[in-house]
């Protein structure tokens, strides 16, 4: 998903920033996608052990995040896009 290639071509013009400092009071467009991967990654047992399987710590994970960026004064923006596929 995305522009293919794209890190390669910004990697001349690309800087790492502390989004806390950089972004402040600014509305920030997050992959919510990426987030939920992430939390998912971190709570496998919960999900996938458990029977039946507890999706709480994985919303937790995602809330405590949001609220981190808006304690900062960033307002998350959550977008979820890509491409059409046949399993959506």
């Amino acid at each position: 998903m995305g522009v293919p290639r794209l890190l390669v071509l910004l990697a001349g013009v690309a800087e790492h920033v502390t989004v806390g400092r950089r972004c402040r009071s600014a509305r920030l467009g997050i992959d919510l996608f990426g987030w939920l991967h992430q939390a998912v990654v971190n709570h496998y047992d919960s999900l996938v052990v458990q029977n039946p399987p507890n999706y709480g710590p994985v919303v937790q994970e995602v809330l405590d995040r949001a609220r981190n960026y808006l304690a900062r004064g960033i307002h998350p923006l959550f977008v979820l896009d890509g491409r059409r596929l046949p399993g959506k």
